[in-house]
């Protein structure tokens, strides 16, 4: 596996944990209504969506 297949799927597994801890943090605002963790999960959504943009362009600089 080649530094480039490494960093594309590390990229992968960040942006994956972003969006479930986006998902987990959202679920635990509405039950517990507590407006902290709704701040995290909107963090974490966009935290996934830079990290999307960034493969993006990773992949287009990098190709073979």
């Amino acid at each position: 596996m080649s530094l480039r297949d490494f960093h594309i799927l590390f990229i992968a597994a960040s942006i994956i944990l972003s969006i479930f801890f986006g998902v987990w943090a959202i679920r635990w605002s509405i039950a517990y209504e507590a407006g902290t963790y709704l701040s995290y999960g909107i963090g974490s959504f966009l935290l996934a969506f830079a990290l999307i943009l960034y493969s993006v362009k990773f992949k287009q600089k990098t190709h073979f």
